[in-house]
């Protein structure tokens, strides 16, 4: 039944009496007459075939399962293919602690698989999903997501970045709806100082340090310690405070994300000094207006304009002191007794035209789409009709070869005519004219010289 083929064996004819050997044997099986099961395969009672045992690599202690079908499990894996945890058994899932959700490696008693936090895949959750990277235990989402300006979604973590903290103590401002208010420090709290007389909010402005790129923040904490006096914050108070912008991180263009103070589990502003901490993160857990994508978040904290800490809260006149504020980051060098590696610092794989470790330039031979664009635009090839190779980045401007001239290499260098829009190396001649003057082609076909010498005259 099992095999069609066989050949006249003499050793097995004379241990057995019967020479006939199978060869091809057919359903999983094996043997001079395909009477037993090949490796790694089983047999139900009354049947000839065999079938695979497809145990778990994972769960079994070997790829070979008994005359049952039953695979053999490693301790607490249960199943017919030591495919799933046996009640009350969990670590030897083989879930990565790292990737899996509240770094608690639990795996599903049915299917084995692990809990993975949320930018987290795989069956031991062990690895960030497309578009992500630095698969870390300190981050509550397990992985960062790739930025590279849109460029690419293809990203690890960059070498020789260090944690640090930006923090400065002077050169902040004050600024109210009113526009630009008073600011003060005060010795004895060592902290800065705002007032307000009218009940208008008025905000600690931060120095040029917290501006600007600061992508390196994203899901790092900003904290700061903060006083009121005579603060007049009712519980009623506390609803309206809710829908206030208390701490604003502006982008270049206007933008804002935005969070309430007492957000994220922080305490009302009273007349007692407190600490102050948030995350700066996108997931909505975070409380950050308004809700945006983590790419979209981190876009805006690519180029910030301005930090703003709401010094003042009642609507009776206050005064708010402001001191040790930090933002987590991350830097090229440290000077930290204990240096902490910063993996959450990218290194991307850009796609063709673009090159950077964020992706944020054009490679040779390309330029901006949009003319002097940023770094988020595209890059484009260069177009210089065949007379350049390359081209200014920022601007698109050729340099031109083969006596062309133009943006764009279209039309011939002065001294020279012809047709530079044919993009061959041939496309403009040197004009016959005395002192390499300019001229053009004549539509009979005739050369004319078109700024003669002093002293000359007529077509060349």
């Amino acid at each position: 039944h099992l095999s069609n083929r066989c050949y006249f064996d003499q050793a097995l004819f004379e241990r057995t009496g019967s020479g006939g050997h199978c060869i091809d044997c057919a359903g999983n099986t094996q043997g001079a007459h395909c009477e037993e099961c090949a490796p790694f395969n089983w047999r139900r009672p009354g049947e000839h075939y065999c079938i695979p045992c497809q145990c778990n690599e994972i769960g079994s202690l070997g790829m070979q399962c008994d005359d049952h079908g039953q695979c053999p499990c490693k301790p607490g894996v249960g199943g017919h293919f030591c495919d799933h945890c046996m009640s009350g058994y969990y670590g030897n899932c083989l879930c990565d602690k790292t990737g899996s959700l509240n770094n608690e490696p639990v795996c599903d008693s049915e299917t084995g698989s692990c809990s993975c936090k949320l930018n987290v895949e795989g069956q031991q959750c062990n690895k960030c999903k497309p578009g992500y990277f630095d698969l870390s235990l300190d981050n509550q989402f397990g992985c960062t997501p790739c930025f590279c300006y849109g460029h690419s979604s293809i990203c690890t973590s960059a070498d020789g970045y260090y944690g640090m903290n930006v923090s400065r103590k002077e050169f902040w401002s004050a600024a109210s709806l009113r526009g630009p208010e008073d600011i003060q420090w005060a010795e004895m709290d060592k902290a800065i100082v705002v007032s307000d007389i009218d009940g208008s909010p008025v905000y600690f402005v931060a120095p040029t340090q917290f501006t600007a790129d600061q992508r390196a923040s994203y899901n790092q904490d900003l904290w700061f310690t903060l006083r009121v006096q005579k603060a007049q914050v009712h519980p009623s108070a506390r609803h309206v405070l809710f829908f206030i912008q208390d701490i604003l991180i502006v982008g270049q263009e206007g933008q804002e994300l935005t969070i309430p103070i007492f957000a994220q589990e922080n305490p009302i502003p009273s007349v007692n000094e407190q600490t102050y901490r948030f995350r700066i993160h996108a997931n909505p857990v975070f409380q950050w207006s308004p809700r945006l994508n983590e790419l979209d978040f981190i876009g805006i904290l690519s180029n910030v304009s301005a930090l703003k800490i709401r010094g003042t809260y009642s609507t009776e006149g206050d005064v708010g002191f402001l001191s040790n504020v930090h933002l987590g980051s991350a830097g090229l060098a440290t000077s930290a007794d204990e240096p902490r590696e910063a993996h959450w610092i990218e290194s991307c794989n850009c796609l063709e035209g673009f090159i950077g470790q964020f992706c944020e330039s054009c490679a040779p031979g390309y330029r901006r789409e949009i003319k002097f664009g940023g770094p988020f635009d595209r890059c484009v090839k260069c177009e210089c009709h065949g007379h350049s190779t390359s081209c200014a980045p920022e601007s698109g401007e050729c340099i031109c070869e083969h006596n062309t001239t133009g943006d764009t290499c279209e039309r011939c260098s002065r001294g020279y005519y012809g047709n530079a829009l044919q993009s061959t190396p041939d496309d403009c001649t040197k004009c016959p004219c005395p002192e390499d003057g300019p001229c053009v082609l004549h539509t009979d076909g005739d050369i004319i010289c078109t700024d003669c010498p002093t002293g000359y005259t007529g077509r060349r």
